[in-house]
């Protein structure tokens, strides 16, 4: 909606409606009016109680609505328990997509509730007290994953209209009562009972069903006659599917099924048709009758006994058909096409078949007849003992895909309008007569015995601008001189690879275990811009000189041999040598290295690397450097001199790294700097003078570190810093911290006591606090008393949103000090083993998580409506205990 319309729809509706919007945080709420009947919330992650502190009992709210739902949000239990039952004249309830685990038996107290909504939701059954909720038209349990069963008397809603219970797998059978509801029109799921549950007959009574049906438990019918009753030939129905589950006597069940398929007969305007699971060993007659003429889609599936398939190419509007799972089929002829119909299946675009372990043969319809003349997608995948031929009459396929058919030799014929090639898994690819491919824009191969591609199948190949070539290990020739118009190239698992000229016009190229690749050499792509290189064995360095002017990414990756990157040495000589290199394997030729436009260097996992640069120097472009899991690296380069553009410098896992490169602190524009995991670097270059611009400093793990870079206070744009795991600092900063921090983690003795000394509650931008180890002896947080003297005064920032508390061993209880941090929102708790007690007070009700791990004793006294701590935590949206949501735990324990 414009914002203008929207601007005059909320004043022509005044205080009779109102939306709470999620651009405010969930604890934020404007003054909600008195008179509001129409309400609608956009909701927050974590919706709390504050955001709904003005509802209360004497309002006239007609309708409670989320929108848009979002795939995951937690809502606080006042609303579910206390807020809505209060709210008599209610209409409309959505909860959707709330991760509530179930409802108050009070919901049945909204006598005037028309629509109630619980898609998304937890819970797993539903209170009886709904079947008093006489005037309800629509029930929607769609994705309730956990629900189990429908109220037993749910037939006393006999104004229900719509029932959804789309995707609530674990229903097992209708109530008996789901008959009574004659007014329904929608139920989208039906499941059939056992014995004495719900019968497929009961159908017969709601004759107004219409659009969409699925029927699920089809196994469970053993009265063909209850089959007839349920009428569905009379029925307005649009799509219809129809669900079989495991079977005990394979030869009772396949004689019953057959005939209650039979007599399963969808109206003849149904548009949509799935079978699945059908343990029959033949069709009924009426599927494929072209009396269906308004099917435009089939789909068969896991339908095993049968052994032939049904005559549908008379359906005259069947558009998609998809055949999977039919292991009993061992050929496909001319009981498919229909016999002595002309032109068969000629509205069809798309067609499947898939895990027909069983296929061996795929006859043509003959001669004299054109089948699949519109279709434009092919997809065959797992059909191991498939061969022979597939249909060459396709004038308007696009799209082919054929994947793990080991025994098939695909032939390739003209197919003019093709735009994408996948041949996965497959036996071989021939075209013995030139063929016309103008509009192919994709190839994907990967057939382990390829050798080559026919010279006739490359030359319909010129307009080709993606290839993908995986695990064909034979291959030895990429056609390049073919490919004049390729984009983009990905090569993998080619080991025995030795010649590759790039085009000119390629912009991507990906290389993946390749070991024979020994160097890199480019000789005639101008326009190459990307490059990632992985698990190439035989790499063992890169010529700087070689790379490209135009590449502004290089990616590698688990080069085990790789010593050295943007090696000035290799490139004096690679003049002369880079005809003799091309014959070798290489795939980069000669440039100019002031010439280089790269931004991004990126290298992991290169267990030999030594060395960055051999002359320390990077491209002046360079604005992203990451270095990973690299052993034995020991500099990066002496001195960053002209690299003024770098923004993002990380180092990570690089054991012998001893010191960072001299000159950060010239770098303008250097926004983020991460050390991790090297535990041989001891100290920062240039006197721990760091870049005025940087706001993002993150160093873990490092335990050789012996002091921190003393300009810290300077570093006023610094808004998030980690020092974490860095045993040897054994003093922080005396002057102080940059007080634009927003979050900060600490650990260590040391750096957290001379922060709370210093005042840590001086940062009043700070949001995210973590406090890791850093008070061994404290028993209380944030504040400790002994014999009425304050032995450490923590005050915290009361702009905190978030606080995690860490490895605190003798820690025993949180005191009154939460009381003033008016706007926390998540609090996470770890390894407090002694942790008995939450604030005396309570937790501040702007609270809308908690985590509490591996604390064992607080775990107890938060068991849901049974431990001392619980109406502490009570109406908190999220709390997770040990990884598993506290309201869950207890659902499935009792």
């Amino acid at each position: 909606m414009h914002d203008l319309v929207n601007d005059l729809a909320q004043w022509a509706a005044g205080d009779i409606c109102y939306r709470l919007d999620d651009k405010l945080n969930a604890n934020n709420q404007s003054k909600i009016p008195t008179k509001v009947h129409y309400f609608s919330n956009i909701p927050c992650f974590c919706d709390g109680i504050k955001r709904f502190e003005d509802f209360h009992k004497g309002m006239s709210l007609q309708t409670f609505l989320q929108l848009p739902e979002r795939k995951v949000c937690y809502l606080t239990n006042h609303v579910s328990y206390h807020m809505l039952p209060q709210l008599k004249c209610l209409r409309v309830v959505s909860l959707s997509g709330y991760q509530i685990v179930e409802l108050s038996t009070s919901i049945g107290d909204l006598k005037h509730l028309r629509y109630l909504n619980l898609s998304g939701t937890l819970i797993t059954s539903l209170p009886e007290s709904i079947s008093s909720l006489y005037n309800l038209q629509t029930l929607i349990l769609r994705r309730c994953f956990k629900l189990t069963r429908l109220p037993k008397k749910i037939g006393n809603l006999v104004n229900l209209r719509h029932l959804d219970t789309t995707d609530a797998y674990l229903i097992k059978e209708m109530p008996v009562g789901l008959k009574n509801l004659k007014s329904l029109q929608t139920l989208l799921e039906y499941v059939v009972g056992k014995d004495t549950g719900s019968k497929v007959g009961d159908l017969m009574n709601l004759k107004f069903l219409r659009k969409t049906l699925c029927i699920s438990g089809l196994e469970n019918v053993l009265n063909v006659e209850d089959a007839r009753k349920a009428d569905l030939n009379g029925k307005n129905l649009d799509v219809l599917v129809m669900k079989w589950g495991s079977v005990l006597n394979d030869l009772l069940d396949a004689r019953v099924a057959i005939d209650v398929l039979d007599m399963l007969q969808p109206p003849i305007t149904v548009k949509e048709l799935s079978i699945n699971g059908y343990v029959g060993a033949r069709f009924p007659t009426w599927l494929g009758d072209p009396l269906f003429s308004k099917l435009v889609l089939l789909k068969m599936s896991s339908c095993e006994k049968c052994t032939s398939l049904p005559a549908i190419g008379q359906l005259p509007s069947l558009k998609d058909l998809v055949i999977i799972g039919m292991t009993g089929v061992r050929s496909v002829g001319s009981e498919f096409y229909g016999d002595g119909f002309f032109n068969p299946f000629r509205s069809l675009v798309r067609l499947r078949f898939e895990d027909m372990q069983e296929w061996q043969d795929w006859s043509p319809c003959g001669v004299k007849y054109e089948e699949f003349h519109c279709l434009h997608e092919l997809s065959i995948i797992k059909c191991p003992k498939l061969q022979g031929k597939l249909p060459h009459h396709l004038p308007s396929l696009e799209k082919i895909s054929i994947h793990k058919c080991e025994q098939l030799v695909v032939s390739i014929p003209n197919l003019p309008m093709l735009h994408e090639v996948e041949i996965v898994g497959c036996k071989e690819v021939i075209s013995k007569s030139p063929i016309e491919l103008s509009s192919l824009k994709s190839m994907v191969l990967s057939i382990s015995d390829l050798t080559s591609l026919t010279e006739e199948f490359m030359q319909g190949s010129t307009k080709v601008e993606y290839v993908a070539i995986d695990d064909c290990k034979e291959l030895t020739s990429l056609w390049q001189d073919r490919l004049i118009s390729l984009v983009t190239l990905d090569i993998r698992s080619r080991p025995r690879l030795v010649n590759i000229s790039l085009p000119y016009m390629l912009r991507t190229m990906k290389i993946k275990n390749c070991n024979a690749l020994k160097s890199l050499s480019m000789s005639n792509s101008m326009c190459i811009e990307i490059t990632y290189i992985d698990n190439c064995h035989s790499l063992t360095c890169i010529s700087r000189g070689q790379l490209p002017p135009t590449l502004r990414r290089l990616d590698i990756k688990n080069c085990e041999n790789l010593q050295v990157v943007l090696d000035e040495e290799e490139a004096s000589s690679s003049s002369s040598s880079s005809s003799l290199a091309r014959n070798e394997g290489n795939l980069y030729g000669n440039y100019s290295s002031n010439e280089s436009l790269l931004e991004h260097l990126e290298i992991r996992e290169c267990s030999s690397l030594k060395c960055l640069s051999s002359k320390n120097q990077f491209p002046a472009t360079l604005k992203n450097l990451f270095v990973y899991k690299c052993p034995e690296l020991e500099s990066i380069t002496k001195e960053l001199q002209n690299n003024a553009s770098l923004e993002h410098f990380q180092i990570c896992h690089c054991e012998k790294l001893k010191s960072l490169p001299k000159g950060l602190h010239r770098l303008c524009h250097l926004y983020v700097i991460k050390i991790w995991d090297c535990s041989s670097l001891v100290s920062f270059p240039d006197g721990g003078l760091l870049p005025t611009s940087l706001r993002k400093l993150s160093i873990e793990n490092c335990e050789k570190l012996e002091a921190l870079p003393n300009c810290l206070p300077k570093l006023t744009y610094l808004q998030e810093l980690v020092i974490c795991w860095c045993p040897s600092i054994i003093s922080f900063t005396e002057v102080g911290y940059p007080t634009n921090l927003t979050p900060l983690w600490l650990s260590g003795v040391n750096i957290c006591k001379q922060l709370f000394e210093w005042g840590i509650h001086r940062l009043t931008s700070l949001r995210d606090l973590n406090i890791m180890g850093g008070f061994p002896n404290l028993q209380s947080f944030p504040e400790a008393e002994k014999d009425g003297k304050t032995m450490i005064m923590m005050l915290l920032p009361i702009s905190l949103t978030s606080l995690s508390i860490i490895n605190f061993p003798n820690l025993v209880l949180l005191s009154k000090g939460f009381q003033h941090l008016s706007t926390l929102e998540m609090l996470y708790i770890k390894d407090c083993p002694k942790l008995e007690y939450l604030p005396e007070n309570g937790l501040p009700p702007s609270l809308l998580k908690l985590y509490i791990y591996r604390c064992p004793l607080l775990e107890q006294h938060c068991k849901k409506g049974k431990g001392r701590e619980w109406f502490k935590i009570a109406n908190i949206p999220r709390v997770e205990i040990d990884w598993r949501s506290v309201y869950e735990v207890e659902e499935e324990q009792e």
